[in-house]
């Protein structure tokens, strides 16, 4: 990534920070399908497949969450509600090739991206600009390996000070080649058996840590 794309993808992360509660890696801009440059005049694309989301959007990646915040139509970069936000581990975000068409003439594909939410239908979307990857990058970072320890270097709990409903403590993994995944624990009933069978998993410290009700980290087993 060059210089303007990093400066554009600090952009993106600082217009749509103020509608997270908690700190973004990654955002990227998106628009219906056939929306936007390159779009027929009068056009405004393919609303049918956006899933109920507005035709311009900012989506960003967390630690733990996936936001989505709806932009200003005339200045798409910069935000102006947050239209909700999801676990990452438990979203879905595929890439798609659409016919890109002028009637019946083809004329190539649109790179899209489906993005499948709890409780919502599949939206669609087109994305703008390079910092697309660093979104996916962030998702297939944040989805947990429940079934194999294999290059698990570090798990560790974290827990907030969040006075909601919302999840309050999670398992953080690391592994050798730098990825990290964070899971709730009170959806992680499998993955726990899994991390007690770790030879030298400090289940005592789990205990102490669970019951912290301030933000912090307690590493609970290191390869």
């Amino acid at each position: 990534m060059n210089y303007i794309q990093r400066r554009r993808a600090r952009l993106l992360i600082r217009r749509a920070q103020p509608f997270a509660d908690e700190p973004l890696t990654a955002v990227a801009n998106f628009t219906w399908v056939g929306s936007g440059m390159g779009a027929q005049a009068g056009a405004s694309g393919r609303e049918d497949l956006a899933g109920g989301l507005p035709m311009w959007t900012l989506i960003g990646a967390g630690a733990t969450r996936l936001f989505i915040v709806e932009t200003d139509e005339l200045d798409p970069d910069r935000g102006e509600r947050l239209v909700g936000s999801w676990p990452l581990n438990q979203t879905q975000i595929d890439e798609e090739g659409l016919d890109r068409k002028v009637g019946p003439v083809q004329l190539g594909v649109y790179r899209a991206i489906r993005f499948t939410l709890p409780r919502r239908d599949p939206a669609v979307l087109q994305p703008f600009g390079r910092e697309v990857e660093d979104l996916l990058e962030a998702h297939r970072a944040a989805q947990p390996n429940t079934r194999s320890s294999d290059g698990l270097t570090q798990v560790a709990l974290m827990t907030t000070s969040r006075d909601s409903a919302d999840d309050d403590a999670f398992f953080v993994l690391t592994y050798h080649d730098g990825r990290t995944s964070s899971v709730p624990v009170g959806e992680a009933h499998d993955l726990f058996g899994e991390l007690q069978d770790l030879p030298g998993f400090d289940n005592e410290e789990f205990i102490r840590a669970i019951a912290v009700t301030d933000e912090g980290v307690s590493v609970l087993w290191r390869a």
